[in-house]
């Protein structure tokens, strides 16, 4: 690792949820079915990341959807017992923007009891399904605070809302210092695209990525299980979802191996712990 990563912040992050879940966005997509009679196959790729994050002494904070940990608690619990953040990430990954506040409540509340059940702990950091809302919203950060939330990411640096441009920072609102917010990075001049995210990692030339990721400073990074896995190349149906969720993913997993290699990755947990999330913080 760079000398000049002490001055820098990489929190690396995953939001836990089976590779179906990219058809969400689909008018009457339901889940349930896929997970009764499709190919499961992210604790193949969560298992390599934490024996990934075990040999280069690092953490990550695994955003993680209630119906997903029902399926796997030994895994999340091994999530926790490896010494990594287990977050919220709604219960059925429901786009909160389509939720009434009442169902956005209510669907969180079931996410974090099921991950208090499996991990003994409270989730304190969250990530809503796809960036789907603003939350710096005041309806949606009265419940994340009446939840005990205190780290939000559901932001994407660059982008605009009722609060101002997102920045490319931990930040905090002056009207309310409950939550502090952790975006994820985005490039300068390309609003909304993550350099060290998903499918844009994957689909980046990796010398540009690994050249954003070495300037000094904040960088939040998140990723998924698919974005790992080669089998994404095989979806069935349009051309463009073979392109879209499997360009790269033969190569990713390497690429996240070096990424570790360069920088010292942390969860929010860790950050928080250390310091290094205040000396970073801004106000806005």
């Amino acid at each position: 690792m760079k000398e000049q990563q002490s001055t820098s912040l990489h929190i690396l992050s995953f939001d836990l949820e089976e590779w179906f879940y990219l058809y969400s966005p689909l008018p009457g997509f339901d889940a349930e079915p896929f997970w009764h009679n499709a190919n499961l196959r992210a604790e193949i790729w969560v298992d390599q990341i934490l024996e990934l994050l075990h040999q280069t002494g690092q953490s990550a904070t695994f955003f993680t959807m209630g119906r997903f940990a029902r399926q796997y608690p030994q895994l999340i619990k091994r999530i926790v017992a490896s010494g990594n953040e287990v977050g919220a990430h709604s219960d059925l990954h429901e786009y909160a923007a389509t939720q009434s506040l009442k169902r956005f409540q209510s669907d969180l509340v079931t996410n974090m009891a099921t991950l208090q059940d499996l991990t003994g702990q409270s989730p304190i950091s969250y990530r809503t399904p796809a960036f789907s809302i603003d939350t710096r919203l005041e309806p949606y950060r009265d419940i994340l605070v009446s939840l005990n939330i205190r780290y939000d990411s559901s932001l994407k640096s660059g982008t605009l809302g009722e609060h101002g441009k997102v920045p490319n920072s931990p930040f905090q609102l002056h009207i309310d210092k409950r939550i502090t917010y952790l975006p994820v990075s985005t490039w300068p001049i390309l609003n909304g695209w993550p350099y060290a995210g998903s499918g844009f990692f994957r689909l980046m030339p990796p010398f540009l990525v690994d050249r954003q990721l070495a300037k000094p400073g904040y960088h939040m990074m998140y990723f998924h299980p698919r974005d790992f896995d080669p089998a994404m190349k095989a979806l069935p149906n349009e051309w463009t979802n073979k392109w879209k969720y499997g360009q790269g993913t033969g190569s990713s997993f390497s690429r996240l191996r070096h990424l570790m290699q360069e920088h010292k990755c942390q969860s929010i947990a860790d950050a928080a712990r250390t310091g290094m999330l205040a000396s970073h913080l801004q106000h806005g």
